[in-house]
């Protein structure tokens, strides 16, 4: 190519026609152009396909990294679901006076049951590293980022370490007060845990039935604890519904990209 451009050159030259050189000229330097513009429009589009496949990946681990917290946040509903039925059954057995004590020493263990959620953050920490604005879609976006930085927070400061330590100086107290021990069954377990013993109820007696009863106290408590885990389950749930949302869309996304 480059070999006949010359040979046209020297042979306008030697021709002495200006206006032809000057025609060639132009059309060689408008080869030129549209070259630059090929090569500008190749590495625009290898750019490109790079951002694609960046984007597609990013997508694939968030939606990886949810599919993980689904299955906590699913699985922590249900034991805190367990634990919330528990602590009616013995709210109810106080308010009705009717104690049972093979019910109440089988579902005592549940209503100290308190789950905490770990929901798993590090694919949208590497987004954020990214920048926000890899993900093209602003819609599906905003719908992760609202997820992470708003949902996901409430879920673990609706069950949060704080809440639980709450409940535990409130209730074990009170409770343990009508309770008899065996302190040398359980040490070995104590060790474990501060409060290994609640799950050792084979080794507790009850005091006095009747003091349990008039408790006041432990009723408000533990209908503070219903209330509050009311709060946790509809909060977990409201999130779950989110994560099955985003992850549908995500899907799509991914199916569009590629």
């Amino acid at each position: 190519m480059f070999t006949f451009l010359r040979k046209v050159r020297k042979s306008l030259i030697q021709s002495g026609s200006v206006r032809k050189y000057l025609l060639y000229a132009i059309g060689e330097i408008f080869l030129v152009v549209i070259g630059i513009m090929i090569a500008l429009q190749l590495n625009n589009w290898n750019e490109s396909q790079k951002l694609l496949k960046k984007e597609v990946q990013v997508y694939q681990e968030i939606h990886s990294e949810l599919l993980e917290t689904l299955m906590d946040l699913e699985d922590d509903v249900e034991d805190i679901e367990d634990s919330y039925n528990a602590s009616l059954i013995v709210r109810d057995m106080l308010i009705n006076r009717q104690i049972e004590i093979d019910t109440l020493m089988l579902y005592l263990p549940e209503v100290f049951d308190l789950e905490q959620s770990n929901p798993k953050t590090s694919a949208f920490e590497s987004l954020k590293s990214l920048g926000l604005d890899i993900l093209s879609n602003d819609s599906l976006r905003q719908k992760i980022t609202t997820l992470y930085q708003l949902s996901i927070p409430l879920v673990m400061q609706s069950d949060a370490a704080v809440e639980n330590a709450k409940f535990r100086n409130k209730i074990y107290p009170l409770l343990e007060h009508h309770l008899m021990v065996n302190r040398e069954k359980t040490s070995q377990k104590k060790k474990a845990g501060k409060f290994a013993w609640s799950r050792k109820f084979n080794h507790i007696n009850i005091k006095d039935i009747d003091h349990l009863i008039e408790d006041e106290l432990l009723l408000l408590t533990l209908q503070k604890s219903l209330s509050w885990r009311w709060i946790v389950i509809s909060q977990h749930q409201k999130t779950i519904g989110e994560i099955n949302q985003i992850r549908f869309l995500i899907n799509e996304e991914i199916h569009r990209l590629q």
